[in-house]
Formats: C-alpha cells, sequence, structure tokens
C-alpha cells in the first residue's frame, strides 16, 4: 500500500531481505544495521506474552508498524529505551494508552494521514477526533498545551515526561 512506502522512504528504512519471525498475533523483524523494528499483520500483543524483541530493546531506534496491523496492546513497546519514533499506519485501529510506557528517546510519533481513528499534532498521539490524548513523547521540552476540545488524558500519557515544565489542561478535560 502507498502508507508502507511512504513511510519508508520518509525514513530511508530498508525492509528487504529482513528475516521476519513468528510471534503470536503478528511478524517481526530486525534491520540490525539501522535498528529499526518491522512489525507486520495482526494484532501486537494480542497473546499478553513477553515481547519477541525484549532482548534487543535497548538497540531499537525506529519502528515501522507495516498495513495490515490491526492493534497496539498494553505495553508492547515498554522499555525500548532507545526507540525515537514509530510509524503508525492507516490500517491500526486500536492502540492501549501505555503501548509507549519508558520509551525515553521516543521523540516522533506518525500516524498516516489515511488512518480513520487516530491523529498525531506536534508528536503527540490523539484519536482522530482528538477527544482523547493517548501519549505524549518523554523528551517534549517547557510547556505543553492540550488542545480544546480534549475530553480524557489516557492512563500515564506524559509518564518519563521530566522535561515539561507544565501542562496547561482545558475546561473541556473530564477525565
Amino acid at each position: 500500500d502507498g502508507d508502507d512506502e511512504e513511510s519508508r522512504r520518509l525514513f530511508g528504512i530498508v525492509e528487504e531481505g529482513i528475516p521476519y519471525q513468528q510471534a503470536e498475533g503478528f511478524m517481526w523483524g530486525l534491520n540490525q544495521e539501522t535498528k529499526t523494528l518491522f512489525i507486520k499483520g495482526g494484532n501486537i500483543g494480542a497473546g499478553k506474552s513477553r515481547m519477541p524483541w525484549e532482548d534487543d530493546k535497548n538497540t531499537i531506534k525506529s519502528i515501522l508498524i507495516l498495513e495490515g496491523t490491526k492493534s497496539i496492546g498494553e505495553r508492547v513497546f515498554e522499555g525500548l529505551s532507545e526507540v525515537e519514533k514509530i510509524i503508525i499506519p492507516s490500517s491500526v485501529n486500536k492502540i492501549a494508552s501505555n503501548a509507549f510506557t519508558n520509551c525515553n528517546q521516543l521523540e516522533r510519533i506518525e500516524v498516516s494521514a489515511n488512518n480513520p481513528d487516530y491523529i498525531t499534532e506536534e508528536d503527540v498521539l490523539f484519536n482522530k477526533d482528538k477527544a482523547t490524548l493517548i501519549a505524549c513523547p518523554p523528551p517534549k521540552i517547557g510547556i505543553y498545551k492540550v488542545p480544546n476540545g480534549v475530553i480524557e488524558i489516557g492512563d500515564k500519557a506524559f509518564f518519563g515526561c521530566k522535561h515539561l515544565e507544565k501542562v496547561i489542561l482545558p475546561r473541556s478535560v473530564r477525565k
């Protein structure tokens, strides 16, 4: 699909020659040269077992989720201490609010413009209508003003954001 091609082009990531491995509900592969984790198909973390990239969690720099993947479960990327960017395709229709816990270097979350359920603004992840703020990248600095219309802040959405001096909430936030 065009989303996959554009994402790979933008980040200069090469998937060719990556040995994919079957996991519980999806396939994954790691480009050791670029330190990019590729994930395709199914539901990431549906089995709630240990993630197969656990042994590489301190070296992965980028995550490219390919078209066809439906959901990103709870804590699936937890502790990927070096990951700086993640690319989410249009097919993902469910993202757990704590999927990126302890991804302290995560600066950039990119969601396909064709995704009907999610959007990013200033690298902060929201549901499409921006009623729920799901995740704020930990390296964000200064003052962050949550957009008007946000009703809910997801579980651990600001976890690890120790460089934020202040978060300004609109009156619309209820939870």
